[in-house]
Parts: C-alpha cells; structure tokens; sequence
C-alpha cells in the first residue's frame, strides 16, 4: 500500500515539475541549449514514472535504493537552482527593460526640450539670414546670394537628417546621441522603417539600436578618415536584416566580432561581418529571426 501511495506521489510531483519546466521554458527568452542542463534530471524522473513499480526494482536491493533516492534527491535540488537562475535572469532582463524605458524617457524629454532650444536658434539664425537675403536682393549681388542660399539649405538638410528617420525608435536613440555624434564629427545616415524591425517590440528595437549605435561610434571614433555611420534595413516575407556601416582601425577586427557575437547571443539574431581594409570600414548585417 505505501508503495503504491509513493508511486502515485512521485508520478503526480513529477509531471508538475516538468509542467513549470516547460511553461518557464516557453516564457523566457534564454538560449535553448540552457536547457540541456536539465536533461540528467528529466531522465531519473521520467524513469520513475515509467517503471512505476518500486517493489519488485528494490527487491533486496538496499544499495540501488540509496543512490537511486539521493540521485532523486540531488536532481530535484538542481532543478530547483536551475528554475532560481531563471527566474533570476528574467527578473535582471526585466529590471534592465525598466531601466532603458525609464532612460528612453528622460532622454525624449531631453531631445525634445533641446530640439525645442535648436528649432528656436534656428528660425532666430533663419530672420537673421533673411535680412542679409533680402539685403543682398537689394544691393543686386546676386553671387553672394547664391552662396548663401545653398549654405542655407545645405546647413537645413543637414540639420533635418541629424533628427529625423523613418524609425520613430531610432529618431529617439539618434537624438539621445546627437551630442556625443557631434562632438566626434561622425554623420550618420539611414534608410530604415519602423516595420522593418516588427519582430522586435518596441523596448527591445531601442536597446539594439542603442547597442549597435555605441559599437559604431566607438570604433568610428578612433578612426582618422571621416567618420560616418550608415545604418539600413530590409524586411521580406520570413525575415528582416539590419545593415550598419561604418569605418574603423583594422587593428579592433577581432574586438568588433566579439561585440557583434554578444549583440547576436542577446537578440538572438545572426550577423554577417565584412572587413575592407583598404577603404577601412566595417559592414554587418543583422538577421533578425
């Protein structure tokens, strides 16, 4: 009678481990091969399961019994660590999520307040160059109105492509970085669509944006050519691909692959380097699965 009660005990124990095993499987986002970790487990409580009858396995066998109950023992134990390292790693994800959203909105509150100070100065600057527009109609020199005139819009696309994409995401981390851009002389330009990139949400968009973004510019800065970064995306029916370009010194190959190999292990995507060393840039693309 007791073996029988122990039998449905550890039937009924065990299928509710592996039922929270599975469904914390399906909820994070940690590499698949983790979970390889749990076979040894699964593999005594399966057994335990199946054979079901106790009583004829340990017939006059106390020794089996033993490391058969402290291997039980032993798994469970690991189990429970594991699903602790889970947990922990969603609860690290999720706080870091936190922590971007929260910088993501003091940065937009920022961009915005100083977009507001920038659009001020311009249209000041733009009454000041109407006036010398205007004076210039007047005084019939008409060269040095030409040259004004293409400095204006020169000066004005310029201004538009440093705070604007067809990425509202990238708009928002593009603008977060325009200080540190501009410091460095590093242009940027992109082709990139808010669609492109639909099968990341919106919080993980910004922290891969921010992630390759930083990777260019620190590698585009310690270069001597004229630094610029050129970002742009695809989508098709199965997939979509990020392209980043931008230039380096030759010396930082191996560091740049490690950085782009840790940006692919995080979002799970797959990326493509190629180095040109006689022009000195630097050209991946992201596969976004």
């Amino acid at each position: 009678m007791v073996i029988i009660i122990l039998t449905q005990f550890f039937a009924y124990f065990f299928s509710y481990i592996i039922q929270k095993i599975c469904h914390t499987i399906k909820i994070t986002n940690l590499p698949k091969s983790f979970y390889i970790l749990f076979f040894p487990a699964l593999t005594t409580i399966l057994f335990l399961i199946v054979y079901g009858n106790y009583q004829t396995l340990f017939s006059g066998n106390k020794i089996l019994v033993i490391i058969l109950f402290l291997l039980l023992i032993s798994n469970s134990i690991t189990i429970l660590f594991q699903l602790q390292i889970i947990k922990n790693e969603n609860l690290r994800k999720s706080l870091e999520l936190s922590e971007l959203s929260k910088e993501m909105m003091i940065s937009k509150f920022n961009s915005l307040n100083k977009e507001y100070e920038s659009n001020f100065k311009f249209l000041h600057n733009l009454l000041h160059t109407c006036a010398e527009l205007n004076q210039l109609i007047d005084q019939k020199k008409y060269d040095e109105l030409d040259s004004l005139i293409k400095s204006l819009s020169n000066k004005t696309i310029k201004e538009f492509n440093e705070i604007y994409t067809n990425s509202p995401i990238f708009s928002t981390v593009l603008n977060h970085k325009k200080n540190q851009l501009s410091s460095l002389n590093i242009s940027v330009t992109s082709t990139l669509y808010s669609d492109d990139l639909s099968k990341l949400d919106s919080i993980n968009q910004m922290i891969f944006f921010t992630k390759i973004l930083d990777l260019a510019i620190k590698y585009c800065s310690l270069s001597d050519e004229q630094r610029f970064i050129i970002i742009k995306s695809r989508k098709d029916i199965y997939s979509c691909t990020l392209q980043i370009i931008f230039n380096f010194p030759s010396t930082f190959e191996n560091d740049i692959k490690e950085s782009t190999s840790n940006i692919d292990k995080e979002f799970n995507t797959k990326s493509d380097i190629s180095f040109d060393y006689n022009l000195k840039i630097v050209d991946i693309i992201f596969l976004i699965n």
